[in-house]
């Protein structure tokens, strides 16, 4: 698994992590088509000195992990969930922002592994999306869930 780009949002007081790879299909104006390919970027691992650099200089203002792609899912299980494994040791919120639809396409050791979930594709035709935990989602098929210990919570916990 390999990540393309670190950023950081104010607003949610996160370190926002892209990996890159996505099988698709592929959405109708997808905000990251650079994206798609697998080969973007360097392997998880080689990131892993600026993340613990960026929490050491910024403790203060990073409070959640947000992971973006391409398509997370995509990824290799075991790389992610290791991963993901890595960054729960800094006690932050992780968030993974998943294409998918369904809950139920959701592998358990990942939802083990995180705090929240944004699932479905964007659909531009579906028009804006509600706000969910104080983000603004881009499309109305798309909703974020609260998961604690695996389980997956429709409200805020």
């Amino acid at each position: 698994m390999k990540i393309a780009a670190l950023d950081y949002t104010y607003k949610q007081k996160a370190l926002d992590i892209y990996v890159s790879g996505c099988r698709g299909p592929h959405c109708k104006n997808c905000h990251n088509p650079s994206l798609w390919d697998f080969n973007t970027g360097y392997y998880w691992i080689e990131w892993k000195w600026k993340i613990e650099d960026y929490i050491r200089e910024y403790p203060e203002i990073i409070e959640n992990f947000m992971i973006f792609g391409g398509e997370p899912l995509d990824q290799p299980i075991m790389d992610l969930t290791d991963m993901l494994k890595w960054l729960k040791w800094f006690q932050r919120s992780i968030w993974l922002f998943t294409g998918k639809e369904k809950l139920s396409l959701i592998d358990k050791d990942v939802l083990m592994l995180i705090d929240y979930i944004k699932i479905g594709s964007y659909k531009e035709e579906m028009g804006e999306g509600g706000e969910y935990f104080g983000i603004q989602l881009a499309t109305s098929n798309q909703k974020i869930y609260r998961v604690k210990r695996g389980i997956v919570y429709e409200e805020s916990i």
